[in-house]
């Protein structure tokens, strides 16, 4: 991994869904790896720095959070609220993706801090829109040299 493309975080414990995500992006022509977390714990420990997660050239922040609400041992909102409450977290983009199109839980996950909501299951279409809507998609498309 390299500055010019960090890597995107995606917090989802179904694999089929973490495959369809990562074919996505790759349908977009994203470079960028995702670092991928089945756990809130864990997806928090990475985004602090805590151990085994200290060293950030090793182990850098993500330029987009790719958020399952519904996960073991915690929920979604738990990381969500990590991101928004650290200083050093608040400005990286977190995208829900969740299986509930729940109203309530749309307007639960804008409050605490998502900038955008996705329904389960996305396509590549989708997921662009998404990009460009937070204007992040610059971040994660190949740069152009020259």
């Amino acid at each position: 991994m390299s500055e010019r493309n960090p890597p995107v975080m995606l917090v989802e414990d179904e694999p089929l869904d973490a495959q369809w995500f990562v074919r996505c992006l790759k349908q977009l022509g994203i470079v960028n790896a995702v670092v991928r977390f089945a756990e809130p714990q864990r997806a928090r420990d990475f985004l602090l720095g805590r151990p085994p997660y200290t060293d950030r050239r090793t182990h850098p922040l993500p330029v987009l959070i790719a958020l399952d609400l519904r996960l073991p041992g915690g929920d979604g909102y738990d990381v969500l609220r990590s991101v928004r409450q650290e200083g050093d977290l608040g400005n990286i983009p977190v995208v829900v993706i969740s299986s509930s199109s729940d109203p309530a839980e749309i307007r639960r996950a804008y409050d605490q801090g998502a900038d955008a909501y996705l329904v389960k299951p996305i396509d590549s279409d989708t997921l662009l829109r998404a990009l460009h809507d937070l204007n992040i998609s610059w971040l994660l498309l190949p740069h152009s040299v020259g």
